[in-house]
């Protein structure tokens, strides 16, 4: 057993973080994907990617499916807005959440800037939060 694995059995952190892309702007959540692996990269972080799409845009399905309150410490929402109830369904998984949106016709992000400032609020939300 490795030593970050006998350390996760101790603490139940997985030192992992979901990403969950919300919609198919590819070119968005590409860059923001990037930006997030590296930001998380440098705090020690693992990601695991998971498309809302995969499961019907249920956030029920997801979350019966993957377990990812079990298998990840936090969760960044890449590329879009969660509709109310895939957020209350969400929440109700007892893992931080953060949301960096995507693009629409009337916005232009830098979805690098956003990303770092969405990943460095996950990773202060996630250290005040116990298992």
């Amino acid at each position: 057993m490795t030593s970050s694995t006998a350390s996760g059995l101790a603490t139940g952190r997985t030192r992992i973080v979901g990403v969950l892309a919300v919609s198919r702007d590819e070119e968005f959540n590409w860059r923001a994907f990037k930006s997030a692996a590296r930001e998380l990269s440098k705090h020690g972080y693992g990601l695991a990617l998971f498309d809302l799409n995969d499961f019907g845009n249920s956030a029920e399905l997801f979350l019966s499916a993957t377990s990812v309150e079990k298998r990840c410490d936090g969760l960044l929402v890449l590329g879009g807005t969660l509709k109310d109830e895939q957020s209350t369904l969400l929440g109700l998984a007892q893992l931080p959440v953060v949301t960096a949106a995507g693009r629409t016709s009337h916005t232009c992000v830098d979805e690098t800037s956003v990303t770092v400032e969405a990943v460095d609020h996950l990773l202060n939300q996630m250290n005040t939060v116990t298992r």
